[in-house]
Order: structure tokens, then sequence, then C-alpha cells
């Protein structure tokens, strides 16, 4: 899926692109169930790229959603960190994931 598909799914999920969706106001989870947190679809890697989905996603919320809000409440980054960068895992901190996702 592109960004703006990712993000228009992402807000029907979440409250059903602020009750538009659906006959009636129950549709998404946080009409379901106000208090359940909502994680975005995983996108793999935390470099560039997954800037670019990111930022090109909340620009849609922007647009597309009344409330300007970005629909989810976690962000979800499916990376793995290598210290040779083929076979040996390394614990986040040696590979600075941290660092990484604060450009996000």
């Amino acid at each position: 899926m592109t960004p703006m598909e990712q993000a228009a799914l992402l807000s029907a999920a979440f409250d059903g692109h602020e009750g538009t969706v659906g006959a009636g106001a129950g549709v998404g989870i946080r009409n379901a169930d106000p208090d359940m947190l909502v994680s975005m679809g995983g996108l793999s890697g935390a470099g560039q790229v997954a800037l670019d989905i990111v930022t090109t996603m909340r620009l849609w919320f922007q647009k597309h959603r009344k409330d300007g809000r970005f629909a989810a409440n976690a962000l979800n980054f499916h990376f793995y960190c290598n210290d040779d960068q083929v076979t040996k895992g390394a614990s986040p901190e040696e590979c600075d994931f941290e660092g990484m996702v604060r450009l996000l």
C-alpha cells in the first residue's frame, strides 16, 4: 500500500475515520473501546524511507481528518541491529536505535 492508503486504512480502523465510516458511530477501534491503544502497521527499517512514509501519512491525516490528528497511539518499526551487518545480532543500544528513531 502507498502511505496514503495506509493512512486511510488506519483512520478507518482507528475511529471509523472520525465516525464517517459505516452506518453509525460504532465503527473503529476507539469507538468500540475508547481506552484501547492503536498501533500503526509495522514499517521495515527506521531510516529515511520510514521517515518519509510517516511524514506522508501525517500530511494525509492533516488534510483528510477534521481533527488533523495522526490516527494511531504508537508507531511500529521492524528493525534488527547487527554488529557486522550480516550475521551477528546487536542490542538496540549498540546500534543506536534510539538515535535513529529520534529522526522521526
